[in-house]
């Protein structure tokens, strides 16, 4: 955990990328469960996929930590409806 006199992170690279971009000017939202933020997220808030360069699939956390060709890949949580 890095401890700033503002928050605390789970890694040294969020600490540096919200302090970047607090220093760009961005709103920096913290929250702890997707389910604090989502009714905040706008259209404009989101990243459309062929902006991303990256293949996007649904899976389950326990079938990605159990191949370890997926190790190292970004994952995002999916609201259940």
């Amino acid at each position: 955990m890095i401890k700033t006199d503002i928050t605390t992170f789970s890694s040294i690279n969020i600490a540096h990328a919200v302090f970047g971009f607090r220093q760009m000017g961005a709103e920096i939202v913290e929250y702890e469960n997707l389910d604090q933020i989502y009714d905040q997220v706008t259209k404009d808030d989101l990243v459309l996929e062929p902006y991303l360069e990256r293949k996007i699939w649904k899976d389950t956390i326990n079938r990605i930590s159990a191949d370890r060709s997926t190790w190292g890949h970004f994952v995002k949580p999916k609201r259940n409806h």
